[in-house]
């Protein structure tokens, strides 16, 4: 979307909440007319102009607290005599970025561009360049994406997942699966909003740079509870990567046989993937060590082995680990952006899978990159051009 929905205001002056100038600068606007105070806040903003509003942003807090809206970067919006509140970047990078409203201290999604799941508590806006040309709706056919619901006998209750089929999806087809994770605090709809995953696939698809697939991406939350993540402490969030995550469970045991009574995927694990992000390469890892369901393929974007459970690992399991077994996985692809927070763990993990001589692909992105969608986006772009073809 380059531009966001026309809207008009009290006294009926049209406006458009983004808006996309041909420097490349951005507007984003609010009809708010009994606001005192909006800021805007996202990923809309570079280092040099954050650290120049963050000054300004700091100066403007109250020194007792008292009304002070949740952490930088926000930029302080204008209000004209309309209620119309508006403020102007003046040049993006194309990409997909996000953005939301803080109204007197309370935070809002674009009314004009609301998100269409209901956990997803952002708005987008895509600034469009050929850097995006990949992740922008395809011109030839068309994938879907549809919401699947199943009973896990793991949590003991009705869970949800997003399924996407590929272009001139043929239900009586059997078709290889990518099972793809989202990140801590993260949802199922993850991959489908912020990740963007159906444009990518359906470009690739389209463009033959990579096998027809069926996708399914899970609701990961399996080890944690979303409403007490705040309370988990570095130990409980240790879990992921380690042989107690029960997330390869609920996949093989649950999800998986419940899909395939709806979706004909292939059972060959040659045909079959598990990838994820940040935490989802976490529990990716604790499936390549440790899960009894083996996949062919195994993708890891910015996750990675802490040293604690390095040092678990080969304390527990260094006679399993001695096993060719995991060497008969076909292949493990991991990535990892220079300015990432998991950069050094990913380093750290290598060489702990150099030391068992267990084969894999490392792709060291660009030293910009860092724990975000950017990263993601283009990590999945790569990854999926790389399976089904061994």
């Amino acid at each position: 979307m380059a531009n966001g929905n026309i809207h008009k205001t009290v006294n009926s002056t049209p406006f458009k909440s983004t808006e996309i100038g041909k420097d490349g600068s951005l507007t984003v606007r609010l009809s708010a007319p009994e606001a005192h105070e909006v800021f805007l806040t996202g990923k809309l903003f570079s280092n040099e102009a954050y650290l120049v509003d963050l000054k300004t942003y700091l100066s403007s807090l109250p020194k007792n607290g008292i009304g002070k809206p949740p952490l930088p970067p926000h930029y302080k919006m204008t209000k004209d005599n309309a209620g119309v509140w508006s403020y102007t970047i003046k040049k993006l990078t194309p990409d997909w970025y996000s953005y939301s409203f803080l109204i007197d201290g309370k935070s809002s999604v674009d009314p004009l561009n609301k998100p269409k799941y209901p956990e997803i508590s952002e708005s987008y806006v895509m600034v469009s360049g050929s850097e995006t040309a990949f992740m922008e709706p395809s011109l030839g056919p068309k994938g879907k994406v549809s919401a699947f619901e199943y009973y896990s006998k793991l949590k003991n209750t009705t869970r949800r997942a997003f399924v996407y089929t590929p272009p001139e999806y043929n239900a009586k087809k059997e078709y290889p699966l990518l099972v793809l994770q989202h990140g801590l605090t993260g949802t199922d709809s993850d991959w489908i909003v912020q990740g963007r995953a159906k444009y990518i696939l359906d470009n690739l698809i389209n463009s033959g740079k990579a096998v027809a697939m069926i996708a399914v991406f899970p609701d990961g939350n399996v080890d944690y509870n979303l409403v007490d993540i705040a309370n988990y402490t570095d130990d409980d969030l240790a879990i992921a990567a380690t042989p107690e995550s029960k997330y390869p469970e609920e996949i093989a045991a649950n999800l998986l046989p419940a899909l395939a009574k709806t979706y004909r995927f292939s059972d060959d694990i040659n045909m079959q993937a598990q990838a994820g992000l940040s935490m989802g390469g976490q529990n990716t890892l604790s499936t390549f060590f440790f899960g009894e369901k083996r996949f062919g393929y195994y993708g890891v974007f910015s996750g990675a082995l802490w040293p604690r459970h390095i040092d678990t690992i080969k304390d527990k399991y260094a006679d399993y680990l001695a096993k060719s077994v995991l060497n008969e996985k076909k292949a493990l692809w991991i990535a990892c952006g220079g300015s990432d927070p998991a950069y050094n763990f990913s380093l750290a993990t290598l060489e702990f899978l150099k030391q068992y001589k267990i084969e894999y692909e490392y792709r060291q992105n660009n030293f910009t990159w860092g724990h975000n969608w950017h990263s993601w986006h283009n990590h999945l772009y790569e990854f999926a051009q790389k399976l089904f073809k061994l």
